[in-house]
């Protein structure tokens, strides 16, 4: 190793760090920002970052790019923005070859030309005169995206490397969860807003339908069901339910003796939410089809009175999350 790597080398670990340090403060920020507002769009966060990622990276050019397939079958990477900004009416990247690979296997590539005898430009990237690059995809709402960065700014640090792969691995997985999260709380506050709606033109069993039509298109489980308490003969009886694959569903029992040996009598007494992540070992569970597996329920409280139990099931042990069980509570 020469004097020029060695002196190169720390600052270039450095340099890589504090430039991620930069870009996820940056996200953080724009993250913020979208939460406020409340428009969650993975071009509008990813098109503002670029100019962060290249700081990041010590990058000339950055991009963004959505892949597009024609009724035809042909593909192709449309660019949306980039940094520096260039006019990119018309301007596409054909798919083939090395970012063929990368949409199908879905992963992130260093691809660099500078080890060559000539150096010339990348011809995925000729828009860019790219001789050295990082490319990543991302995978969001039903559409595949790329990441782009093109060639280092400081031409002693040399092409780009696995660890500042990493570094916008790191970048975008933020996005990502941020965009992942604000999606779920907007779907989360419409659905509480229909809800809402319904409460105040609906009578309580169209209230109680829209509640559990909501808790299964959210939380995507097996069914939700309700039932209420009838304190006169005390037992809970079976009002509304929505089941994800069955329009006409109902439970196996229309009502329930108000004890502690079905899961829904006893937190109806109990008034605490109960989880099972699995039911063949739940001594208060009581089959109503042989489905599922996992099954959470919640009282339905007002004014500190129990008027009914909310259940849901799932299919899948343990398939019920916490982000589920904390809408649904």
């Amino acid at each position: 190793m020469n004097h020029t790597e060695q002196s190169t080398d720390p600052l270039r670990h450095a340099g890589r760090y504090l430039g991620l340090v930069q870009a996820l403060e940056h996200a953080h920020r724009q993250i913020r920002m979208m939460e406020q507002s409340g428009d969650w769009h993975i071009e509008t966060l990813v098109a503002r970052l670029l100019p962060h990622i290249a700081d990041a990276l010590d990058a000339e050019h950055t991009f963004l790019a959505k892949e597009v397939v024609s009724a035809k079958g042909r593909r192709w990477l449309e660019l949306i923005a980039t940094h520096p900004q260039v006019n990119l009416n018309g301007r596409r990247i054909k798919v083939a070859g090395r970012l063929h690979s990368l949409l199908e296997e879905r992963r992130s590539r260093v691809i660099e030309t500078l080890g060559d005898a000539r150096p010339s430009p990348i011809i995925e990237l000729k828009h860019f005169d790219a001789t050295s690059a990082i490319l990543t995809c991302l995978h969001t709402d039903g559409s595949t995206y790329v990441v782009g960065v093109c060639n280092r700014r400081n031409a002693t640090f040399g092409p780009f490397l696995a660890p500042d792969r990493k570094t916008l691995e790191h970048i975008l997985d933020l996005v990502l969860s941020a965009l992942r999260t604000g999606a779920r709380r907007k779907l989360e506050l419409e659905s509480i807003q229909r809800i809402s709606e319904r409460v105040t033109t609906g009578d309580l069993r169209d209230v109680y339908q829209q509640i559990v039509h909501e808790a299964v298109a959210v939380t995507q489980t097996l069914y939700a069901a309700i039932w209420q308490v009838n304190k006169n003969e005390a037992r809970l009886d079976f009002v509304a339910a929505q089941h994800a694959t069955e329009p006409i569903w109902r439970p196996r029992e229309s009502s329930l003796l108000l004890d502690p040996w079905s899961l829904n009598g006893f937190v109806a007494l109990s008034q605490v939410p109960h989880y099972v992540t699995d039911v063949a070992g739940e001594e208060h569970y009581r089959a109503w089809d042989d489905a599922t597996t996992a099954a959470f329920c919640v009282p339905l409280v007002y004014r500190n009175h129990v008027l009914g139990t909310l259940y849901v099931a799932s299919a899948a042990a343990e398939g019920i999350n916490p982000e589920d069980r904390r809408f649904i509570s």
